[in-house]
């Protein structure tokens, strides 16, 4: 089983004029990113579909999800209205390859296709691993910052075990 025990979001949206509604827009982003990123695994067996409903196509609910932090980088556009930037599903496009990066630095295998099940992960082991009972719980901490930094195309917030680091 993966879970995600914490989830950093940095977005430079511009002047944020509502934060409110900010805050939960990349919030609901984020939590559609760990759906696609580790419950909704869409099967297809012979051209036939397997997970034809909620039953066997599973989606996050609230209980499944981590604790959610949103922070603004708030730098004035000069280009956009009053200063802002758009938003939009942003959120959603760093999940999977985090938790992926995640995954990789714990178990030093590389998993390049979602959705990233248990089952998907334990498979993916290059070395053996002695797991108890045949299953591997890995907790994963991550931030996503998704504005330039320094120079650099996109840096990267690092959130773990309640540490705060920034690499590029």
């Amino acid at each position: 089983e993966v879970t995600v025990c914490d989830f950093l979001n940095c977005i430079d949206a511009g002047n944020v004029l509502n934060p409110q509604v900010f805050e939960q827009q990349i919030q609901g982003g984020a939590a559609q990113g760990i759906g696609y990123a580790l419950f909704e695994d869409f099967v297809l067996q012979a051209g036939e579909v397997r997970t034809r409903d909620f039953s066997t196509y599973i989606l996050p609910t609230a209980l499944d999800l981590p604790a959610l932090e949103t922070v603004t980088a708030n730098i004035y556009e000069d280009d956009g209205p009053f200063g802002m930037k758009g938003a939009g599903e942003i959120s959603i496009d760093g999940v999977l390859p985090a938790i992926a990066n995640g995954l990789a630095s714990i178990t030093e295998t590389r998993l390049v296709q979602g959705t990233l099940t248990g089952e998907k992960v334990l498979a993916a082991f290059r070395q053996p691993f002695e797991v108890a009972s045949h299953h591997l719980n890995v907790t994963v901490s991550i931030g996503i910052a998704l504005f330039p930094h320094d120079g650099a195309d996109f840096a990267e917030l690092a959130f773990d075990g309640g540490e705060l680091g920034l690499a590029q």
